[in-house]
């Protein structure tokens, strides 16, 4: 099983090194690149919200257990 924390951190680090390579870049260049950035992270972010969902609403269909009426 995968350390949540761990997982996170990851994360998190590569969040940093992309926000740092950003800052590296020339002013005029920075403020497009960043906008991508938070579009892609606002894009990821969405995405695994509904997949979640999904995968929610699954593991409640496959508890549903048909029940006999005599």
């Amino acid at each position: 099983m995968i350390n949540d924390n761990l997982l996170k951190s990851l994360f998190k680090m590569k969040f940093e090194v992309m926000t740092a390579m950003t800052n590296m870049l020339p002013d005029h260049i920075q403020e497009p690149v960043q906008k991508l950035q938070n579009k892609v992270i606002h894009t990821i972010h969405e995405v695994t919200e509904e997949y979640i969902e999904k995968g929610d609403m699954t593991k409640e269909k496959k508890s549903l257990k048909s029940i006999e009426i005599e």
